[in-house]
């Protein structure tokens, strides 16, 4: 029991040094645009693996952290194509304590369903428009950047650029790149 009581107080300790530490613990809401003319809305989560702080050679604390992001995201191009994308990040995050902006740099991979609108037909009679669609599927690994601003409550904010290559089978692999702006609401 007594071991117990000392390591249940070791354990509370500890936490309340790393709460000291910036938490990067948030969900995230955003505008996506993969190649800047696409519109789509993303939504993920940041869950920090291993927090820790390194003092540089002018006494200044710096906050490190290494970062998973599931994000589930949906864009289109409107006539053209419908896009849904689950992707995962593993990103490491810096900051200082006196600086109110972090930073993310991060790798990804995705998956891509996408329904593209191959061709069409017009009914004379009732002017009904119909579409076919060929489905494909994507498998994304991108490289990202990410800057925002430490929230003063819970609500941040951030942009985020990525960069990568769409991979598949049944057509030929193109670029992926864009941009994305959003909210964070932090979870401390």
């Amino acid at each position: 029991m007594r071991r117990l009581l000392i390591l249940m107080m070791g354990l509370t300790m500890s936490w309340s040094i790393q709460a000291q530490e910036f938490d990067y613990s948030s969900w995230s809401f955003s505008y996506y645009a993969p190649y800047a003319i696409q519109a789509g809305l993303k939504v993920g989560k940041t869950i920090p693996i291993n927090t820790w702080t390194t003092t540089t050679g002018k006494e200044q604390e710096t906050d490190n952290s290494l970062l998973i992001q599931p994000q589930i995201a949906y864009f289109a191009n409107p006539q053209v194509q419908q896009n849904y994308l689950a992707n995962i990040e593993l990103g490491y995050a810096r900051t200082r304590e006196d600086r109110k902006f972090y930073n993310i740099a991060s790798i990804g991979l995705g998956f891509i369903y996408a329904q593209q609108f191959v061709d069409g037909s017009v009914a004379i009679g009732s002017g009904e428009v119909s579409h076919n669609k060929e489905n494909i599927n994507y498998f994304v690994p991108t490289i990202n950047y990410e800057w925002g601003k430490k929230p003063k409550n819970k609500l941040g904010y951030y942009f985020k650029g990525f960069w990568g290559h769409r991979i598949t089978g049944q057509r030929d692999n193109s670029g992926f790149l864009g941009l994305e702006t959003g909210l964070k609401l932090y979870m401390n």
